[in-house]
């Protein structure tokens, strides 16, 4: 399904290069809802003519923007037909009407048509930079969990060679005590040094900046559809040079989960009452939302609180690998194990084993895990011996595991083992009264780890923010306060100071209803009138508001506070 974000770039491409024409231009999803079988009819036409391949767009009736009927009435009209792609794969049609009959046709035509091609080698070079950045930040969002949990020293340094984050044991090695995040690779080593690095993959006795003393340096580049996005690279001290003592493991706790929404506090409440017990737990939410910071608040929270806290991404490791790294090996299991291998069950004796994206677990390790939580014991790849683990599971996921398990990619008895005690987390958007709590928390923390002064929002971008669709969530939140820390030269951050995606998305929002000054009005309009209906329903004394409050699923001080905003008396 293409995202909101996506499709507001289409529409906002095309809007500007045809509105100089007189030509009207229609815009047709891949997999939206479809009525208009007319329409359809006309684009599968079309496409059979040009012999393009139509796939599975047409086993239904199919719908697109308003005003498709005058497509009909003109059947002599040139019709231009051109698809939009992300990585070999149709998201969307461009379907421009031309306005003109037989006896119109002129040059004109092959203007527009080239404006057309032009439209769409632009898009798509825009989608793709979006699903690169997107790609980024997943990838980085897994390796922040893997920093968070080795036991090696690790430093990701983005493109731009600056620093993107460190493993947690690199404290160990920075006798300067330097917060190297959001600073450049020199400040760790010389730039001469940097660049061979980056030649050469692994160079030795390489001067460290932050502790004089000489370390072992390898390099791998991380790269998203061939294309170089970060590199990760690795510090072996020099024995004698550096005393490294034991990381100890920091874990979120239920105190730093940020909100006073009823819907967020009714979560905590819930997650905090079954954190002592040994019952599996499974977090639902869309992506973002926090699943592994209330996994690890939940474990924080539990009498298992001073045992490990093991975290692996069950989509972001290969399934040719995911068993090992389940599960361990035993040296000789297959091709390049030359050694014994711990997996992560084995890691979290004692402890936690969170699972996220678990619903993209194959249905062979699905089989294999259910086993484990029945029986408590695990096989190493290789080995004909169990070993027992106590470890309790909690599992995470953002699809519909129901509908998984109807179409049969996913064991029911599995689901059952696994949904002891479902948790479901509420995504940003049904909890905006939070956004001002979150964005002040990440401000300030940030803002320290920068070495910077936290800067004050303006009006305007607050309420920017505050109607905001959020489709990334707290994480995309967060990504945004970063933007402002680290870019922002003032100590106001204003509408210049947004994301460029996001000023894009607020102008093609204007563009496409004209009849407002600006979107976020419109929405604060939408949601006073829906609390003026309530109020004339139930009712403006107290226990009127009270059901007004529920109806909205907020709590009654935070209704007072919109009531007061919104000035409703």
């Amino acid at each position: 399904m293409l995202s909101e974000l996506y499709k507001s770039e289409i529409t906002t491409i095309a809007i500007r290069f045809f509105r100089h024409y007189s030509c009207k231009i229609h815009i047709y999803f891949e997999n939206c809802d479809r009525q208009n079988s007319t329409f359809g009819v006309l684009i599968e036409e079309k496409l059979r003519k040009n012999r393009n391949p139509i796939g599975q767009l047409f086993k239904e009736s199919c719908s697109i923007c308003t005003d498709l009927c005058t497509l009909t009435k003109y059947p002599d009209e040139e019709i231009s037909i051109t698809p939009i792609r992300i990585a070999d794969q149709i998201v969307a049609y461009l379907v421009m009407q031309s306005g003109m009959k037989n006896e119109q046709r002129d040059e004109t035509l092959e203007l527009i048509d080239s404006q057309l091609d032009l439209c769409k080698s632009t898009i798509e070079i825009k989608l793709q930079s979006l699903e690169l950045e997107r790609l980024y930040h997943e990838t980085l969002d897994e390796l922040q969990i893997f920093l968070q949990t080795t036991s090696d020293v690790f430093v990701l340094i983005n493109k731009e060679d600056v620093i993107e984050t460190t493993s947690q044991t690199f404290s160990s090695i920075n006798e300067e005590k330097l917060n190297v995040v959001g600073l450049n690779i020199s400040t760790l080593m010389y730039s001469k040094d940097w660049e061979r690095l980056k030649k050469d993959k692994v160079i030795e006795e390489v001067e460290l900046l932050v502790n004089k003393g000489k370390a072992t340096v390898s390099l791998r580049t991380i790269k998203s559809n061939d294309v170089t996005i970060s590199y990760l690279i690795q510090i072996l001290m020099d024995k004698g040079t550096v005393k490294k003592p034991i990381a100890k493991q920091t874990l979120y706790t239920f105190q730093q989960i940020k909100g006073t929404s009823h819907s967020i506090q009714k979560t905590i409440e819930k997650a905090q009452r079954v954190a002592n017990s040994d019952s599996s737990i499974l977090l639902r939410g869309e992506s973002g939302t926090g699943k592994e910071i209330f996994a690890q608040a939940i474990h924080h929270g539990s009498n298992r609180s001073k045992r490990p806290f093991i975290a692996l991404n069950c989509a972001a490791i290969p399934e040719s690998l995911l068993e090992s790294e389940l599960f361990g090996h035993v040296k000789g299991a297959f091709t390049g194990s030359h050694t014994t291998r711990v997996g992560r069950f084995e890691l979290a004796n004692g402890g936690t084993l969170f699972l996220d994206e678990i619903g993209d677990l194959s249905p062979s390790l699905q089989a294999k895990l259910l086993r484990v939580v029945q029986e408590r014991r695990i096989e190493k790849v290789g080995d004909n011996q169990s070993t027992p683990v106590d470890v309790r599971i909690i599992t995470a996921t953002h699809q519909n595991l129901e509908q998984l398990v109807q179409v049969g990619k996913f064991r029911k008895d599995l689901y059952y083992r696994l949904n002891v005690i479902p948790i479901v987390i509420p995504p940003l958007r049904d909890r905006r009264e939070d956004i001002p709590i979150l964005i002040e928390y990440f401000m300030k923390n940030l803002s320290k780890q920068a070495g910077k002064k936290p800067k004050r929002i303006s009006k305007e971008v607050l309420e920017i923010l505050l109607n905001n669709n959020w489709s990334g969530n707290i994480r995309e939140l967060q990504n945004v306060v970063h933007h402002f820390v680290q870019l922002e030269i003032g100590e106001l951050v204003t509408q210049k100071s947004l994301p460029t995606y996001l000023k894009d998305e607020i102008q093609s929002q204007i563009q496409l209803q004209p009849n407002h000054k600006r979107i976020y009005r419109t929405q604060s309009n939408e949601n006073k009138e829906e609390i003026l209906r309530l109020l004339d329903e139930f009712g403006r004394d107290t226990l009127g508001k009270k059901r007004v409050a529920k109806s909205l699923n907020i709590s009654l001080p935070t209704l007072y506070r919109k009531l007061n905003k919104l000035r409703i008396k």
